[in-house]
């Protein structure tokens, strides 16, 4: 071999080590959240140690689980942490009080002990589903009675309540005869 396939086959060597240690074996941020989003990053350190688990919103981290069980949380804009588990294998967390300011990509970053800080990341972006609030309109009376028009608008729902009925009976019976 020369020199070139020499070094390249060491390279390959040291590279293939370094990757085998810790994989992520589940991770979780849903596609879309209202209120509150469970997240989670399960891990498989293989033969290492564990150095510690970061959670990321947008590249700043916002929460460290320790091999010891202690958690480190720092203050991120939209991201409020409500339940949290750290065990070893597993560093799972609840966001919660979600806006539009949580949304963004959430990342795993799990690490090992010295000498070989092995790494593996997983990410996933989380969207924040805001549904239309209803809201109701209050009409005011006119001041004067002659004053409405057939045009204005009315409530119609005691009238709509008679319709639903019978057609709610006729389903009924249709159900029972066949």
């Amino acid at each position: 071999m020369d020199r070139f396939h020499r070094i390249t086959f060491i390279l390959l060597i040291f590279t293939s080590v370094s990757v085998f240690g810790v994989k992520i074996t589940k991770f979780y941020v849903p596609g879309g959240a209202t209120n509150e989003a469970p997240i989670e990053c399960s891990y498989d350190l293989e033969e290492d140690q564990l150095y510690d688990v970061k959670w990321y919103k947008d590249g700043s981290q916002f929460f460290r689980c320790l091999p010891s069980g202690d958690i480190v949380q720092f203050e991120v804009e939209g991201v409020s942490v409500i339940d949290r588990y750290a065990k070893l294998g597993s560093c799972s967390l609840t966001l919660n009080m979600l806006t539009k300011k949580s949304a963004g990509e959430y990342k795993c970053e799990v690490s090992t002990e010295a000498p070989t800080f092995k790494t593996a990341v997983a990410s996933a972006k989380l969207r924040i589903i805001e549904y239309a609030r209803r809201t109701q309109t209050v009409l005011e009376e006119p001041s004067d009675p002659e004053e409405t028009t057939e045009d204005e608008p009315r409530n119609i729902a005691a009238s709509n309540s008679f319709k639903i009925i019978p057609l709610l009976a006729f389903v009924l019976l249709t159900n029972i005869i066949c």
